[in-house]
């Protein structure tokens, strides 16, 4: 970090904070797991957006509608209806 930073970092210190926050996110998903789905589905990119996107063959119009519980990619495509789409298989054309 300090070839980054240029500055010395307690190196303990920073773990025990980064652990602070990583269990109380644990605890939230374990206590409140529909409140961070939506946290996440409000904050998704492109999210309720028409844009443009490409499969490894296809070039569609769609928009994004939230994710599966496979934690795929739902998209309604402007022709086809909604379609699920694993990491990798489509991407943004921006």
């Amino acid at each position: 970090m300090k070839l980054v930073t240029g500055r010395s970092h307690e190196l303990n210190w920073m773990l025990s904070e980064l652990l602070k926050y990583v269990e109380a996110r644990y605890l939230q998903v374990k206590q409140q797991a529909s409140r961070v789905n939506k946290d996440y589905l409000d904050r998704l990119f492109w999210k309720d957006e028409l844009h443009q996107f490409q499969t490894q063959d296809l070039l569609f119009t769609g928009v994004i509608e939230g994710v599966d519980s496979a934690g795929r990619l739902c998209v309604r495509k402007e022709d086809d209806g909604l379609e699920s789409f694993a990491a990798r298989e489509i991407w943004y054309v921006i």
